[in-house]
C-alpha cells in the first residue's frame, strides 16, 4: 500500500475484492490500512471463471454452452447446399 501511494496509485475500495483458495477459509472481510476488502467466492479473469474452491465445473459448463450456441447458430450453414462439404468441415473444425 505504501509503495503504491508513493507513485500515485490509489486503491478503489468498492471495486477491489479478495479471494482465498486455502482449505481453511476465513469468512471475515480483509482490512489493510483502513481499507476493508470484501471476500469474493467467484470472479472472471480474462474470460475464465475462477472459484475459491478451484472448481472447474462452472467454467466447463459455460464453455460447453458457448460452443453449443455457436454450433446451433450455424446449423443453417451446415444444411445449405451452397457450400462444399470441405468448407463446412473446415468451419466445423474451427469451432
Amino acid at each position: 500500500m505504501k509503495c503504491s501511494k508513493k507513485i500515485g496509485l490509489e486503491i478503489n475500495e468498492e471495486k477491489t475484492k479478495v479471494m482465498e483458495t486455502l482449505p481453511e477459509k476465513d469468512e471475515e472481510d480483509l482490512t489493510v490500512d483502513n481499507y476493508v476488502f470484501e471476500k469474493a467466492h467467484t470472479f472472471k479473469y480474462l474470460g475464465v471463471t475462477i472459484t475459491s474452491n478451484n472448481d472447474w465445473n462452472i467454467e466447463i459448463t459455460s464453455r460447453l454452452l458457448k460452443a453449443e450456441r455457436t454450433f446451433f447458430s450455424l446449423i443453417q450453414f451446415f444444411k445449405s447446399k451452397l457450400f462444399s462439404r470441405g468448407t463446412k468441415l473446415r468451419l466445423y473444425m474451427c469451432i
